[in-house]
């Protein structure tokens, strides 16, 4: 993100980088308001938690990452084949947790597949 223009403050917060750590500060004399990235709703999606994980994954925070990955399947973001077949869950594919949130993301994906199919939506895809 280059900027967040916060309302009321009519300022730009910039991220200032230094290595791996963002900072963000407002660079203008109106008064300093913090961001909080927590508030947003993008941090409910199952997808947005998902993605996180992964990240999280692909650079080897792989603790971390599990708890987004539970926390996105846990909101019925059932990507097995992911999960399954990328390499930045190498890592984790011999953990317990690992291979039990794949059997979990699995069963949800059966069964949203079966749900799917029960409602006539092939017909949808033509099939």
């Amino acid at each position: 993100m280059v900027g967040a223009l916060v309302e009321g403050c009519q300022c730009l917060y910039l991220p200032r980088w230094s290595g791996h750590q963002r900072l963000t500060r407002c660079h203008c004399a109106a008064p300093r308001q913090k961001l909080s990235f927590s508030a947003l709703k993008i941090q409910d999606d199952p997808e947005a938690i998902f993605q996180e994980g992964w990240l999280l994954c692909d650079v080897g925070a792989h603790e971390g990452g599990l708890d987004h990955l539970r926390r996105a399947v846990a909101k019925g973001y059932f990507v097995a084949p992911t999960l399954s077949g990328r390499r930045q869950f190498d890592g984790l594919r011999s953990e317990p947790a690992f291979q039990a949130l794949l059997a979990a993301a699995e069963s949800g994906r059966q069964r949203a597949l079966a749900a799917f199919r029960a409602a006539g939506g092939e017909r949808l895809l033509g099939g």
